[in-house]
């Protein structure tokens, strides 16, 4: 074919087509017909998903709102724990819980107002708030304080993070196409994965660390609630099993570090970690692990306390390095 004119493409066009095909499709009607069927499944198919996403961001944007509240109520507790006992390492230490479910809040309400409640790290971060605020309602049952503020704002606390998680955790699964069950299955066994799986970089490793001593101090909390138990159900006295108190708030704040470093070490596995929700997170279980190394050494009085707060400051520099340099890493490339 000869083309004089060659600002003409379209005409270009149809000539390179028709030179490289040999044998030119026809179309025939029921290939019309079907073309016709597969735009309108198309056309409805984009249409719903355009509704269900519209119908999605009230509710997520709402969630916002109930989320960042509770994260003040945390703080709340904060305030009224310093009010009580002052600045000291043992109020440094106590209020770690508080901070982390205050910083995990406020991070699930940045990512509810960006719609991202879907993610699989916003559906984990939920279901451990969810386990937190169980855990605190269970503390609240076993020792009644509704008299004073701090007990009061404690109740009120846990039971809105009980409501608000659940009902963030379901609105992220009701954007998938899984059932409740299959969807909290899939999560559970991927996070079980990730807590035994072979580490492949550096932050790993230091997350598996982390994880092996948070494993240990909950082994051990767990066991001297049973020993408190077994005591009192053998001299027949229940008099002293609100004394579990101070163990099962160790053994809370414990389950929300744990469940945040199965999700860091997760972030490391997939070289995430420069994320802000994760060096959000690194923050904060540098923070927790630091206040509990310094009051562990603080009140070492054997060698084998004081190597106990030196491997739980080594947890907390490991988080730090982490956060500060995938931070530094963030600024980097923004720049």
């Amino acid at each position: 074919f000869i083309i004089r004119n060659t600002n003409d493409r379209s005409i270009t066009r149809i000539v390179v087509n028709r030179k490289r095909s040999r044998f030119p499709l026809r179309t025939t009607s029921t290939m019309t017909s079907r073309r016709a069927k597969m735009d309108k499944i198309s056309q409805h198919v984009s249409s719903d998903n355009d509704i269900s996403s519209e119908n999605s961001f009230p509710k997520q944007s709402a969630l916002s709102t109930l989320y960042n509240g509770i994260a003040m109520l945390h703080l709340g507790e904060i305030a009224l724990a310093y009010q009580k006992s002052g600045f000291t390492l043992g109020f440094c230490n106590i209020v770690g819980g508080f901070l982390m479910a205050a910083g995990i809040m406020s991070i699930l309400g940045n990512a509810a107002l960006n719609e991202r409640l879907a993610n699989d790290t916003y559906k984990k971060l939920n279901g451990l708030m969810f386990l937190y605020s169980t855990m605190s309602l269970g503390l609240v049952a076993l020792v009644p304080q509704l008299h004073n503020p701090f007990g009061l704002l404690w109740f009120v606390t846990s039971s809105s993070s009980f409501f608000v998680a659940t009902k963030g955790y379901l609105t992220g699964i009701d954007v998938g196409d899984k059932s409740f069950w299959e969807e909290t299955l899939r999560l559970w066994k991927g996070a079980v994965r990730t807590t035994t799986a072979f580490p492949t970089t550096i932050a790993s490793l230091g997350y598996l660390c982390s994880l092996g001593t948070v494993v240990f101090l909950k082994a051990s909390a767990v066991g001297a609630i049973i020993e408190i138990l077994s005591s009192s159900s053998s001299s027949g006295s229940f008099s002293s099993i609100r004394s579990i108190a101070p163990k099962l708030s160790q053994l809370t704040k414990l389950t929300i570090l744990g469940g945040s470093l199965v999700i860091l070490r997760d972030a490391a596995h997939r070289h995430w970690l420069a994320g802000t929700t994760f060096i959000q997170l690194n923050v904060l279980t540098c923070y927790v692990f630091g206040s509990m190394a310094a009051f562990a050494i603080m009140r070492a009085s054997t060698s084998a306390s004081l190597a106990g707060g030196c491997i739980l400051a080594f947890c907390s520099i490991v988080s730090g390095i982490n956060g500060m340099l995938h931070y530094w890493l963030q600024r980097k490339k923004l720049s």
